[in-house]
Parts: C-alpha cells; sequence; structure tokens
C-alpha cells in the first residue's frame, strides 16, 4: 500500500471535503495528519516544508475560487505531497515530505514560483490578488539538517502579475 492510498483512507475514516475533483482532508482531519507527520520528522530528523495558502474568508470566495486553488496546487506539488484544509475554507495546507533541503531558499523560491505561477493562471486578477503563501519547515526544534533561519516561517504575499493582454491594455 503506498503513501497516498494510506493518507486518502485515513481522510475518508477522519472526514474530508469535496472540492472539484478531488476529495480534500478536511481541517480536523489534516490537523492529524501534520501530527503525525511531525512526530515522523521529529523521529528521523529529515525536514518537511508546510505551505499555507491563504485564500481569503469563507465568505468571499465562491466553490470555483476553492476548486481552482486546489487544482492549481495540485498541478504545482508531488503526489506523495499531502494536501488538507488547514483552516477549512480559507487555508489549503500541504506537506512536503521527503524534500532535499540543501538550499533552503532555492527550495522556497522555486515552490513559491511553481505555485503562484499556476494560480495565476487558474485565477482571475481579483481572484489573485486575495492569495498569500506562507512556509514553515519541520522539525522546529532539531539542529540536524536545518538552520535555526529556515525553521521561522517565512511569509510571502503573492505579487500581482499582469498578464500580457491585461499589460497591452494598458499601455
Amino acid at each position: 500500500m503506498n503513501l497516498q492510498r494510506s493518507v486518502n483512507e485515513s481522510a475518508r475514516a477522519l472526514g474530508t471535503i469535496s472540492s472539484a475533483k478531488r476529495s480534500v482532508p478536511s481541517e480536523a482531519s489534516f490537523h492529524r495528519m501534520i501530527s503525525i507527520e511531525k512526530m515522523r520528522t521529529q523521529r528521523s530528523g529529515k525536514p518537511i516544508l508546510m505551505m499555507l495558502v491563504d485564500i481569503g474568508h469563507p465568505s468571499e470566495t465562491s466553490e470555483k475560487v476553492h476548486g481552482n486553488v486546489l487544482r492549481s496546487i495540485e498541478l504545482s506539488t508531488r503526489e506523495t505531497d499531502l494536501t488538507g484544509w488547514y483552516k477549512d475554507n480559507s487555508v489549503v495546507g500541504v506537506l512536503l515530505t521527503e524534500i532535499a533541503i540543501d538550499d533552503r531558499s532555492s527550495l522556497l523560491k522555486q515552490m513559491f514560483v511553481r505555485v503562484s505561477k499556476t494560480l495565476r493562471e487558474h485565477l482571475s486578477s481579483p481572484e489573485y490578488n486575495k492569495v498569500s503563501i506562507s512556509f514553515q519547515f519541520f522539525p522546529e526544534n532539531s539542529e540536524r539538517g536545518i538552520s535555526k533561519q529556515a525553521r521561522k516561517q517565512v511569509s510571502l504575499p503573492v505579487p500581482f502579475l499582469p498578464t500580457a493582454a491585461e499589460e497591452s491594455a494598458a499601455l
């Protein structure tokens, strides 16, 4: 049984929220997965990276936006990464496990660029401008494999990047 199938089965048992084409673990389920992965990484000393994508207050976002954000994350991450609602209907969390972090800033930049580019392709400009992305490395208290600087949370607002059509219209 592979990890993703195991996680999906656990998510079904704990409760999920369906959005777009996939079921996404609910807040309670995802927080349980975070706890399990944090314990695993503290035992092994192998770091994980948590990415949080804040899409705004649930009253200000539609199911279509939720689906587009989830689809963008799915296209930007690996099949083995764990995705769920960190905060139901407003913050999507992704646990990136089995990462090589020789260059932490390069990893953060790569993930940020990949996810923000895909979000830009799937969201309108007003929707895109409401999104922010933050990162947190775990284990927080381990000296193995991660520096003190990298253990601090990094929060990056997603910059507005006009499309070619918007740039042409502005000229």
